[in-house]
């Protein structure tokens, strides 16, 4: 199904779409393009996985394409699987981002293990966050982390990966990872920082339903502030960044 409607705003494409499956749809027919004949002549190709329902209903499409098409499956051959971030969980809890890929993608693409790049969540987490980060230095080199895509959501308190308002890793300019400590969930979380979000070479936020309207319109049509909505603190040098949303999170857009 077609765009809605496109909008531009400072630094962001948005795309806009009648619901929420189209809107999937449409993110699966770039995702494909996006590991067409051009990155196959390459080494590898990295992309970041996001956690939540929007990024899982991608995430199935995916998989169902996979085994549906024999030139989708044959371009994951060189996909290496990273996260944005983790909860300080076992990989089999029922919170845990990667079991959440893991049951809607991976175990239908059966990727080589070493290229699923888990958080080990149920380290402790500063553990957990500097062994993730080395395991990035050892693909990529010092330099910093070059996703080819970042996927991300957005909460309705205006944070993406687990880059929460009010947190400690929202000033990191160092660290690729951080343990970051979310006084409102009582929890750490484990997230790539902004020095490895924005360093890559695209970046997609998804946004579903009624619920994220509100958020949506403060975060795209009012003041920059990432304090206070990390989300706009996620911005590369090489592309815009792309939002797909669907109408109803769209609703309150100007």
């Amino acid at each position: 199904m077609p765009e809605r409607r496109a909008l531009l705003r400072d630094g962001a494409v948005i795309s806009v779409f009648e619901n929420s499956a189209a809107m999937v749809e449409a993110a699966a027919d770039e995702f494909a393009a996006l590991l067409g004949p051009p990155a196959r002549e390459r080494t590898s190709v990295s992309i970041a996985l996001a956690g939540g329902t929007t990024p899982a209903e991608l995430y199935r499409e995916l998989a169902k394409r996979s085994i549906d098409r024999d030139d989708e499956r044959a371009a994951w051959r060189r996909v290496h699987i990273w996260f944005g971030d983790e909860r300080c969980v076992a990989p089999e809890h029922a919170d845990s981002n990667y079991r959440m890929a893991r049951e809607a993608l991976l175990d239908t693409l059966q990727l080589p293990a070493p290229q699923v790049h888990r958080i080990r969540g149920e380290l402790a987490p500063d553990v957990a966050a500097r062994d993730y980060a080395q395991e990035l230095r050892n693909h990529f080199g010092d330099k910093s982390p070059h996703f080819d895509l970042v996927l991300l959501g957005i909460g309705e308190d205006g944070h993406t990966a687990s880059l929460f308002p009010g947190t400690s890793a929202l000033h990191e300019r160092g660290e690729w990872v951080a343990a970051n400590w979310v006084a409102k969930l009582g929890a750490q979380r484990i997230t790539l920082t902004y020095p490895a979000l924005c360093a890559a070479a695209e970046v997609w936020i998804f946004a579903a339903g009624a619920r994220k309207a509100e958020i949506v319109a403060a975060v795209l049509d009012g003041p920059t502030d990432a304090g206070v909505y990390p989300v706009q603190g996620v911005r590369t040098n090489t592309a815009p960044v792309r939002w797909w949303l669907d109408a109803a999170a769209a609703a309150k857009l100007a």
